[in-house]
C-alpha cells in the first residue's frame, strides 16, 4: 500500500495527457486465439461469447498466452452536487455509509469479488465528507462536484486530476501483478450525471436516456429529466465539455480503463465505461444500441 500514498496521480497536465497514445488491439493475435479454440475437441464456436471474449483479451495484451489469474475491482467513490435539485431519493450521506461498507468488504461488490478471488480497491476521489475512512485509497479531488444546474460541476484541473487518479490506480494494479480489472463508481445522484453525459454523446433528448434511478417518484423523475435538459442547453453539451456536468468518479473510472489498455494489460469492460458513461438496464433499448454503435 506504500505506493498508493505517493502523490504521483497529481502530476499530470492537460498537455501530457493529450500526448498519450493507445494502440489498437492486435488483430493477428485475435485471430490466433480464435484459431486455438478451433483446435480444441468441441463443436466450432460452441463456447460462444467466451471465445470472442478471450480473443479480445488476447488482442489487447498482444499475446495468445492469456493469464487472468489475478483480478481486481476499482471503485471510484464521489458525490454529485446535482443532488441538491432533488434528482435522487438518497442524500450524500449514503455515499459515505456505502463507502465505509466497501472498505470493510461488507458491500455487494466486495462479497461478489471475493467469491471469484478478486481484490477490491475503493477509492475516495470526491466524497463530500472530511472524515478519512480507513480502508479507502485517498485520491480526493474535491468534496463532491458542484451543482451543474448552477455552475460547472468541475474545473478543468479537477477533471484532469480525476483522470490522472484513474491512471495511477491502474499503474498500481499493473505493478502489483493484476491481469484484469473491473471498474465501478459510487455516489448518490450518479445516474443524473451519467444520463447527461449519455445524452451529450448521443446528441439525443434527455428523456431518451434518463431513468428513475432508485425509485424516484413521478415528480422527481420529471425533475431529473428537466435538470438534464437544462444542462445540455446551458453548456452546449452536444459540442462542449463534459466536465461541466461530469463527475470525478466517472473521470477516474474512464481513465482506469483507458490506461489499462495503454499499459498493455488485459481488460474485460464495456465500451460505455471506457467513454465515461454508466448504464444499467435493458439491452434491447433502441438508444442503448445507438450508444454502443456510436462508441464502436
Amino acid at each position: 500500500m506504500e505506493y498508493l500514498k505517493k502523490p504521483i496521480w497529481n502530476r499530470y497536465s492537460r498537455e501530457e495527457l493529450g500526448q498519450l497514445v493507445v494502440q489498437a488491439p492486435d488483430e493477428d493475435t485475435r485471430r490466433k486465439v480464435l484459431k486455438n479454440w478451433d483446435t480444441v475437441a468441441k463443436p466450432i464456436d460452441s463456447l460462444g461469447r467466451f471465445e470472442t471474449l478471450t480473443a479480445q483479451i488476447g488482442a489487447v495484451i498482444g499475446t495468445d498466452k492469456i493469464d487472468i489469474s489475478r483480478k481486481a475491482v476499482i471503485i471510484m467513490c464521489s458525490d454529485n452536487g446535482i443532488v441538491e435539485e432533488g434528482v435522487s431519493q438518497s442524500g450524500q450521506e449514503v455515499t459515505t455509509i456505502v463507502a465505509e461498507l466497501m472498505a470493510k468488504n461488507q458491500s455487494a461488490v466486495g462479497r461478489m469479488a471475493a467469491s471469484i478471488g478478486a481484490d477490491t480497491f475503493p477509492v475516495d476521489i470526491g466524497i463530500n465528507n472530511k472524515v478519512t475512512i480507513p480502508g479507502l485509497v485517498q485520491r480526493k479531488i474535491s468534496y463532491g462536484t458542484k451543482n451543474f444546474r448552477k455552475e460547472p460541476a468541475m474545473t478543468e484541473q479537477e477533471a484532469i486530476r480525476a483522470i490522472a487518479a484513474g491512471i495511477d490506480m491502474v499503474s498500481y494494479c499493473k505493478e502489483g501483478g493484476y491481469k484484469i480489472l473491473a471498474t465501478g463508481e459510487l455516489g448518490m445522484g450518479n445516474t443524473t450525471t451519467s444520463s447527461a453525459i449519455a445524452a451529450a454523446l448521443l446528441k439525443c433528448n434527455a428523456s431518451e436516456v434518463t431513468g428513475r434511478g432508485v425509485g424516484l417518484s413521478d415528480e422527481g423523475f420529471f425533475r431529473k429529466q428537466q435538470v438534464i435538459a437544462e444542462a445540455i442547453e446551458k453548456y452546449d453539451l452536444y459540442t462542449g465539455s463534459f466536465s461541466n456536468c461530469g463527475r470525478a468518479g466517472y473521470c477516474g473510472s474512464c481513465r482506469c480503463l483507458y490506461w489499462w489498455r495503454y499499459l498493455s494489460c488485459a481488460r474485460c469492460v464495456g465500451r460505455c465505461y471506457k467513454h465515461g458513461v454508466s448504464y444499467s438496464g435493458r439491452t434491447d433499448c433502441t438508444w442503448y444500441q445507438r450508444l454502443f454503435n456510436s462508441l464502436s
